[in-house]
Parts: structure tokens; sequence; C-alpha cells
């Protein structure tokens, strides 16, 4: 990801004691990398189906979950991390999210994708990877 390796989510300890904060947390992720509007068209999904192939969409016969720009049909982390942050909310709740995101999160490895989203919480130094917050709530 060029424009920034790490996005962060500010909450105070309250919120994070919220019994929907895992919830929360994901959707804010969500806004925080949010696809460009080109990837919302139906027609221009369409179009990067056929010029980038099957490998530009996690579920390509649905053209759900993109993988890669658009403009040059090569694997995009942050396209990737929006599809692993839109299918982790979805695991378990929808048939076959839980394996479309494990093939994200396997993407995102294999393109090296070292960005994250963190989670400062009020009163602590560190910031805390999403993920593990998420695996700790599960």
């Amino acid at each position: 990801m060029k424009e920034k390796d790490f996005f962060i989510l500010e909450h105070t300890i309250e919120e994070m004691k919220s019994p929907n904060i895992k919830e929360k947390l994901i959707e804010e992720a969500l806004e925080k990398i949010k696809l460009p509007k080109k990837f919302r068209s139906p027609a221009i999904r369409r179009k990067i189906l056929q010029e980038c192939g099957d490998s530009a969409f996690i579920d390509p016969k649905n053209m759900n979950y993109p993988t890669v720009n658009p403009d040059t049909c090569e694997p995009d982390c942050k396209v990737l991390l929006a599809s692993y942050y839109g299918l982790k909310k979805l695991a378990g709740v929808k048939v076959g999210a839980s394996d479309m995101y494990h093939k994200a999160k396997n993407l995102l490895h294999e393109n090296n994708c070292t960005s994250k989203i963190g989670v400062h919480i009020e009163g602590l130094e560190e910031v805390i990877d999403l993920d593990t917050i998420l695996f700790l709530l599960e």
C-alpha cells in the first residue's frame, strides 16, 4: 500500500467494552480503507474481469471481493485488505464466506501485504493490531 502502511482506529476503554465492538471495529476498518467508487459499478467490474481475468476477484463468478488495481491488473494491498475485512465480517454468517476469507488472507500473505489496521486505545502507548483484537474477541 503506497499511501499508508498502517491505518489507526481511535477508541476509549469504555468503547472497547461495548458488546458489539467487534462489528464496529470491522465497519470502521472498512470505512478507513474504502475502495474507490470505480469498483461499485457492475459495468466496471465486468471490464476488470474481462481485462484482468478470474484472479481479479476472490469470487469471480459474482464479481465480488476484488484483488487487483483495475488500472494495472496487479494485486493491490489496499484492495486485498478491503476484501479481507469485508469477508471477515461475513465469515460464519454467509455460506462460503469463510473459505473466501481464508483465500483473501492467503493472498495478503502471498503478495507481501504488510499493511495493517491498528487500534489505539486511549491511555495506552502502543497500537494493537486489529486482527489480534478480533481474535481475542472471538
